[in-house]
């Protein structure tokens, strides 16, 4: 026989936020980021050694930009996964719970 399983909707529906709030705050850093990047240019020059410079760095530089802007769409993503996981759970448990009342 199986385990049943056990969830807290309710507490479920309060972890949305927090994933929310890790996305805002990913928002921002990479807004940062992006400001300090582009404030600072392309100060390493435009000779041979700024060349190979710029050849790792910009790449490099472009990634983690990127890579903020993914992880917070990640965040916002699970936010809303949690809160249809919760929805899902009630909706199972009161079409479960209608099922054994029977009728009125």
């Amino acid at each position: 026989m199986s385990r049943p399983v056990w969830v807290d909707p309710d507490g479920l529906r309060s972890a949305a936020p927090r994933f929310e709030a890790v996305a805002d705050a990913l928002d921002r850093t990479r807004t940062q980021l992006s400001g300090a990047l582009q404030a600072e240019g392309a100060s390493w020059g435009s000779d041979e050694t700024g060349a190979a410079f710029a050849e790792g760095y910009v790449p490099g530089a472009d990634s983690a930009v990127d890579g903020l802007l993914k992880v917070a769409e990640a965040m916002r993503a699970i936010a809303g996964a949690v809160t249809e996981t919760a929805d899902a759970f009630d909706g199972s448990d009161r079409g479960f719970a209608g099922s054994l009342s029977g009728p009125a």
